[in-house]
């Protein structure tokens, strides 16, 4: 997943576009952690030891959130590294009157 990812902002490239299956990729695993999320909460008056049902997802949220991240991520990577234009033009001084 992530070197699909890695794939779709290389640094050289200069194209803005994010191919439509990351998206859907996206979506789809941002429901199922929404979903896993939700199911744990509404599960939870059901059964005589909340905390332990709260630990046993523990790791199956941890994993879904870090891939949610990487998919997501791609939306908002941008601009150039650290001594780029962006970075140079944000830091110049413009003298106040």
């Amino acid at each position: 997943m992530g070197s699909y990812i890695a794939i779709q902002r290389r640094a050289g490239s200069k194209e803005k576009d994010v191919d439509a299956l990351v998206f859907w990729l996206a979506a789809l695993f941002s429901s199922l952690f929404l979903l896993v999320v939700n199911g744990t909460v509404f599960y939870l008056p059901f059964i005589s030891t909340p905390l332990s049902a709260l630990h046993g997802t523990n790791l199956l949220l941890g994993s879904l959130q870090g891939v949610v991240g990487t998919c997501l991520g791609v939306f908002f990577a941008g601009g150039h590294a650290v001594g780029g234009e962006r970075q140079r033009r944000a830091s110049r001084v413009v003298p106040i009157g």
